[in-house]
């Protein structure tokens, strides 16, 4: 991951870390990415350090069982530093949409219809299609 800020002129590397596949900053120093592997990761530190945001399979949706483990993300959206949405198979075979309210600490799972969700765009956090 490289990181410019000359309006893409000149480059600077930041590590050796793997970046995330879709990257949306809110900040300057606050961002959320995709993974290849279907997990959510979060900097705070303007992409210098990426962590792991853990959603699905604990106290998130449904039972918190190993079925409710995140299998494939389709779509995802992130409004700002506290408010993001994702749109998931669960290993059940679900449809889930997790939402967070907090930063990405805790995820509530809501079920979502069963046809596959492939976008999703919130204007505020209660407004969203």
């Amino acid at each position: 991951m490289a990181i410019s800020s000359d309006g893409g002129t000149t480059w600077t590397k930041l590590g050796s870390i793997s970046p995330p596949a879709r990257l949306k900053f809110i900040t300057d120093t606050v961002g959320w990415g995709t993974t290849t592997t279907n997990g959510i990761m979060k900097t705070t530190d303007g992409g210098i350090t990426w962590s792991t945001v853990k959603i699905g399979g604990t106290d998130t949706h449904g039972s918190g069982s190993q079925e409710d483990t995140v299998d494939r993300i389709y779509a995802a959206h992130f409004l700002d530093a506290q408010h993001a949405w994702v749109a998931a198979s669960a290993v059940s075979g679900a449809k889930v949409i997790y939402k967070t309210d907090d930063g990405g600490s805790t995820w509530q799972g809501i079920d979502a219809p069963a046809q596959l969700i492939t976008g999703l765009f919130f204007e505020t956090p209660q407004h969203g299609w």
